[in-house]
Formats: structure tokens, C-alpha cells, sequence
């Protein structure tokens, strides 16, 4: 009975000192206490043993009252009363009272919650229930404190550990925090060193990247590096040839001469010489370079400020570059749109006109902003001007006049889609319209079928031609004969006659061979003529057909009038 008694407060106490826990004093003689009331039990002295018991609940009490001093006054005199109760009081008023007196007094103790509260006290009821049915299972009841108490030693050691925890976080938490603290504090010193420098070097970025004159950009860039400090500073600009020197620079000429292509492949630095050379360059494309200079040598931080901000300066040099570039195509494309001999305007939806070249302007009316309005001749193609912008399809007609009579011009609308702004998706319609005055055209290509009618004409006159000439031949050689006969007769007339057959046949013959020649190369044969004689030979061949008509014709020529010509082509302009 003794060790079965003992064994849960033997559990107890090498349970605490495996977790390492210190044994409570009032528990530890409340073990001692149960132990000689089980032992004085078991040689059957009931009476001294329940003595042991209420010194037994007495430790128990002491122990729930946690070191309250009033409280444990009170106790301590309240058993030490229920004590001298037991020795006077009579045999079975203390088997009765004072035992359940001193168990019930255990009850009035704080609690941890309402759970400790009514475990507590189901287990005291029990153990007055077991005191009054069977001593011998009352006092193996005792024990069971032991068991309430180990109950309470865990819940104690997991809220230690929690403690222990959440303090350990704490501690760690603050050591980190303190840690993190220090090192933010480097960190920050360095970005204030950082930022000191960069706002220097980038308030050179900010007025360096708003201007569009490279020559001034330049003379900021390294005006601006000589007030950081910098001895000297050179910067290189390719695409205007721009060269910027500023501060001393020792042997400057030597080393720009030795900066190759090849060398502006990356950042060039000089310890030696105290000097650093960096490529501006932009998706691979070499813009030029930035050196620069310093007596005490350029640091590794310095070299990254540089960097960057050589890198700021290609971009400004790009950005300008290309600025200047799309202003020089912005006025070569309005130059060339304005010195366009064809009418362009770009109409909106509402046929509006938004903008227009010079010649259209001649051809419009400078009041009215509407098409319509501006050029009334083109109302009836209003409809087709819708069906451009509905159909997304080009239009394209002729009219014989706009503003001017007699003249013809090509009209032809483009569907246009365009951004309003940049921040809209949907593009707005317009339509680009062209109006081209093809009447001078329209002339060359009437001139060009009248001169192949011509041609066609002419060779109808050259297959003509020589069937004449054969004729003419035949008619040249009578001549010849009837004036042989007739120098032969002396007859003068028929001599004069024949010899004037012979002269026109062979001007027949001249002109058939000037329209045989009309489709070739003209040639003339020019010589020393006089336009008295060509003038007479005319008239004498145009004197036949004159007769009848009522035409004289009166000549009023000097004696010689002597030309360098073509005797036949005179005579046919004659």
C-alpha cells in the first residue's frame, strides 16, 4: 500500500526534474507528509495517520496561495485550529467533520479557468464521498494530487516555453531589427554620398536633355563636370563634329588621335595617366565620346557616376540627332508639298478642308473651310466622296473646268486613316484629295494622235508620190525633145515654153521628194541664191491659177537680193 500510495508523487517528482524544473518546497513536503500517513496507515494507526493527512492538505494550500502572506497566515491558523479540534474533538466527530472540513478547504483558491475549477472540485467531492465509504481507498485517492499537480506543471512548462519563445522572437527580432538598423544606416550614409553626387552629376541631365542645340549641350556637358571637381574634360560628338575641351587635359591631342573604333567598345580606363575615356553610344551606334581627367585619379564610384551619365548624354545626343533630322524631313516634306504643281488637300469626314498645298489654295475660295463651299464645281461628287470613306475605296474622275475655262483636271480622292491623338485607338477618317490640271497634258496627247494622223497621212502621200514621179518623168523628157526640135526650128516660144516644163517638173519633183522625206531626218541643201529670181519663178507658176480670181500682184524687189538658203524650200514657203 505504501509504494502504491507513493508511486504517482515518485512519478511527479522525476517527471519535474526531467524537464528541469525546480520542485515547489510545499509539494516536496507534501509528499513527505502523504508518505508517513500512508506508512503510520499501514501499521493501523488511523488516527495519528489522519493527523499526517490534514499537515498533508495543509502543504497542498500553502502551496495554491502562491507566497500571499495574509492568506497563509489565515491558513495556517485555520489548520493548526482543525488540528486541536482533531485531538480534543471526540472519535467520531473527527472522522465526520475535520477531514472534510480541511479537503473543502482546499477549493477556496484561485483558478486558471472554469474547467480547473470543476475538475478541482468533482475530485474533492469524490475524496470526501471515499472518506466516509472506505478509508483505505480514500487515502489511494490522496495521490491523485500528485497527478493534478503534474497536470498543472505541464500547462506551466508549455506557457514557460511559449514565454521562453515569444521571447527568444522578441530578442531575435530585436537583435535583427537592431542589425538590419546598423546596416540601413551604412546603407543610407552610402546613398546620401550616392545622392549627393548623382544629383549633381543629373542636374547636369536635366538641363542637358532640354536643350536641341548640340553646340550648347556640349559646352553644359563639360562646363558642368569641371565644376564637380574634375581637372579636365573633353567630349566628342560624331554625327555634327563637335569637339569640346575644357580644364587641363595632359596630352589631349596624342590620345584623342588614338581613339579608334574599336577602342569605343566599351569604357577605357587610364590609371596611370589618370584618365577615362567613355563611348556615347545608343543600340550599338558610336556617337561619339566623353573623356575625362583628374589630377587625383578616377575611384570605382566615380567611374559609375560617369558611366551613367555619359549614358544620359547619348541618349540626348540620339534624341537631338534625330530631332533635327525630323525637322529637316518635316520641311523638305512641307517644301515639296507646297512647291507641288498638283492641288492636295486632307478633308475630314465632314469634308472640312484640315489642310492644303499653295496650288489648291489657287484653285479654291480662301473664305470657306468647306470643300463644298470652297470649290462648288465639286458638290455633285459629294456622294462619291462618302463612298471613299465608307468603302474605304479610291475615287478617281475628270472635269472639263474647276475655275477656269478651257481647262481640264484630274480628280481623285484617297481614303486616310489617322490618330487624333496619341491616347485614342480608334482611327478618324479623312480623305486625301488630288486635283491635277492635265489640260496641257491632254493637249500633247491630242498633238501626239493629230502627228500620227499625220504620219499616216504621210505615208499615204509617199506611196502617192511615186506613182507621180514616174509621169513627171516622162514629162521632163518630152520637154527635152519638143525643145531640141524647136532650137532646131528657131522657134523661140516653143523653146521658152519647154524650158519652163522642164523647170516645174523638176520642182514637182522636189517637192514629191520633200514628201517622201517627211517621216525621215530633213536635210536642206543650202546655197548662194537670190530671192528675186525665186520670187519670179513662183509667181510664173502660180500665174495660171491666178487667172479668173481678179488677184494682181504688184513686186517692188531690189535689183539683187542675195540670201544663204534652200532654193525649193524657199520657193515653197513662197
Amino acid at each position: 500500500m505504501v509504494l502504491l500510495g507513493i508511486f504517482p508523487w515518485i512519478i511527479f517528482l522525476i517527471f519535474l526534474k526531467i524537464l528541469n524544473e525546480k520542485i515547489p518546497k510545499n509539494l516536496l513536503f507534501a509528499s513527505l507528509f502523504y508518505f508517513v500517513a500512508v506508512l503510520i496507515y499501514s501499521y493501523k494507526e488511523p488516527r495519528i495517520s489522519l493527523l499526517f493527512v490534514i499537515i498533508y492538505l495543509f502543504s497542498i494550500h500553502i502551496y495554491f496561495l502562491r507566497g500571499n502572506i495574509k492568506h497563509t497566515i489565515f491558513s495556517t491558523f485555520w489548520f493548526f485550529m482543525l488540528d486541536i479540534l482533531y485531538f480534543l474533538g471526540s472519535k467520531e466527530a473527527k472522522f465526520d467533520i475535520i477531514i472534510p472540513i480541511a479537503i473543502t478547504t482546499l477549493s477556496l483558491r484561485q483558478y486558471s479557468s472554469k474547467i480547473d475549477f470543476l475538475i478541482f472540485n468533482i475530485f474533492s467531492m469524490s475524496l470526501i464521498i471515499s472518506y466516509y465509504y472506505n478509508l483505505y481507498l480514500f487515502f489511494m485517492l490522496l495521490s491523485v494530487y500528485s497527478f493534478y499537480f503534474l497536470f498543472l506543471s505541464l500547462l506551466e512548462y508549455k506557457l514557460k516555453l511559449e514565454k521562453e519563445s515569444s521571447e527568444y522572437k522578441r530578442l531575435l527580432d530585436r537583435a535583427v531589427n537592431t542589425e538590419v538598423q546598423k546596416k540601413l544606416l551604412q546603407v543610407d550614409d552610402n546613398i546620401a554620398i550616392s545622392s549627393k553626387k548623382l544629383k549633381e552629376i543629373f542636374k547636369l541631365s536635366n538641363y542637358t536633355v532640354s536643350t536641341t542645340d548640340l553646340e550648347a549641350m556640349a559646352e553644359r556637358v563639360v562646363k558642368g563636370l569641371l565644376d564637380l571637381g574634375y581637372t579636365g574634360v573633353i567630349i566628342s560628338i560624331f554625327p555634327r563634329k563637335i569637339f569640346k575641351k575644357l580644364g587641363f587635359f595632359p596630352n589631349y591631342k596624342l590620345i584623342v588621335e588614338n581613339i579608334t573604333t574599336e577602342k569605343l567598345n566599351k569604357v577605357n580606363i587610364n590609371e596611370e595617366d589618370k584618365y577615362i575615356i567613355i563611348p556615347l553610344k545608343v543600340s550599338n551606334e558610336k556617337l561619339g565620346f566623353l573623356a575625362v581627367y583628374k589630377k587625383e585619379g578616377v575611384s570605382a564610384k566615380e567611374t559609375e557616376y560617369l558611366i551613367t551619365y555619359a549614358n544620359s548624354v547619348a541618349t540626348a545626343v540620339a534624341n537631338i540627332v534625330h530631332f533635327e533630322d525630323l525637322i529637316k524631313l518635316e520641311e523638305l516634306t512641307y517644301k515639296t508639298f507646297e512647291s507641288l504643281d498638283i492641288g492636295i488637300a486632307v478633308l475630314d469626314e465632314n469634308f472640312n478642308i484640315k489642310t492644303s498645298n499653295k496650288r489648291f489654295k489657287e484653285m479654291s475660295d480662301l473664305e470657306s473651310n468647306n470643300l463644298f463651299e470652297s470649290i462648288p464645281e465639286l458638290r455633285h461628287l459629294e456622294k462619291d466622296f462618302k463612298e471613299v470613306i465608307e468603302k474605304n475605296k479610291a475615287f478617281e474622275t475628270i472635269l472639263s473646268s474647276i475655275n477656269k475655262q478651257g481647262f481640264i483636271y484630274r480628280i481623285k480622292a484617297l481614303p486616310l486613316y489617322t490618330q487624333s491623338s496619341p491616347d485614342e485607338s480608334i482611327d478618324t477618317p479623312k480623305i486625301v484629295l488630288i486635283i491635277e490640271d492635265i489640260t496641257e497634258k491632254e493637249k500633247l496627247e491630242a498633238q501626239i494622235i493629230e502627228t500620227e494622223k499625220l504620219a499616216v497621212i504621210g505615208k499615204m502621200a509617199a506611196a502617192l508620190a511615186h506613182e507621180i514621179k514616174n509621169p513627171l518623168t516622162a514629162i521632163s523628157a518630152s520637154a527635152y525633145r519638143i525643145k531640141s526640135k524647136a532650137k532646131k526650128l528657131n522657134d523661140n516660144k516653143i523653146i521658152e515654153f519647154s524650158e519652163k516644163i522642164e523647170t516645174h517638173s523638176e520642182r514637182a519633183r522636189n517637192i514629191i521628194d520633200r514628201v517622201l522625206n517627211y517621216s525621215k531626218p530633213s536635210y536642206h541643201k543650202l546655197e548662194v541664191i537670190n530671192i528675186k529670181d525665186i520670187l519670179r519663178q513662183t509667181l510664173e507658176f502660180i500665174e495660171h491659177s491666178l487667172k479668173g480670181k481678179k488677184i494682181k500682184i504688184k513686186t517692188n524687189l531690189r535689183k539683187n537680193a542675195l540670201v544663204n538658203g534652200d532654193k525649193n524650200a524657199l520657193q515653197q514657203v513662197f
